[in-house]
């Protein structure tokens, strides 16, 4: 199990490397600040490289959600606290926001992260909703069988 749970968290940390590194690409593309990168070789490898190691802790941390004998409350907080600090550790390095406009990112991070915790919640809910609704229906069916016998 153990093995099992370490070779799914590097390859979510991976496939988040990978989509740290799409989003930065797109980010420039779409923010026109390719053409100040691309004059800068070094830079661009520090962008890429940076959005790669913040999509490879995210994606890697989501682990945490396996443990079983954590609760959600403590899993969420645990999830969200290295999430945040690697946000703002490559802000520190990669200076992306300025001082002023840090703050704002922060409470864009917070409303994101919010809203895809709860869009997985509700997945979730739904899910063991309909599972308990599939299990309900077999045993009322064995029940059927057993008093039928």
């Amino acid at each position: 199990m153990k093995k099992e749970l370490i070779s799914k968290t590097i390859i979510r940390a991976l496939i988040g490397a990978i989509i740290g590194i799409g989003i930065s690409v797109a980010i420039c593309l779409f923010s026109g600040s390719y053409r100040g990168i691309i004059n800068h070789p070094g830079a661009f490898v520090a962008q890429m490289t940076g959005s790669a190691l913040l999509g490879f802790v995210n994606m890697g941390a989501m682990s945490i959600y396996k443990i079983e004998s954590w609760g959600l409350l403590r899993t969420t907080v645990t999830h969200f606290v290295i999430s945040l600090t690697s946000f703002l550790l490559a802000n520190a390095v990669l200076d992306w926001f300025s001082r002023n406009a840090m703050v704002i990112a922060i409470i864009i991070f917070v409303l994101v992260y919010f809203l895809i915790w709860l869009i997985q919640y509700l997945i979730w809910k739904k899910e063991v909703r309909n599972l308990n609704n599939e299990l309900k229906n077999m045993i009322s069916k064995e029940e059927e069988g057993d008093q039928h016998e």
